[in-house]
């Protein structure tokens, strides 16, 4: 996808994307960490279901706090 926003967009905006794109991808690997954990013991579905809401817990965690860091 880098690949395809540099000959589209340019530098200065694929290094955007990947800058503000980390925060999320942090939130994404605690959840496929959760699921991976309580896959077995919770079960399949509650298990997505839980890192799910990790996920957007996640993101709204940081929309808030980038919020608050703008005022």
């Amino acid at each position: 996808m880098m690949l395809i926003l540099h000959q589209r967009y340019g530098g200065p905006a694929c290094a955007a994307v990947m800058a503000n794109g980390i925060t999320g991808l942090i939130g994404f690997g605690i959840a496929a960490y959760v699921l991976h954990v309580s896959a077995e013991s919770l079960g399949v579905p509650a298990a997505l279901t839980l890192a799910l809401c990790i996920t957007v817990a996640w993101n709204l965690g940081v929309f808030a706090v980038r919020g608050k860091l703008k005022l």
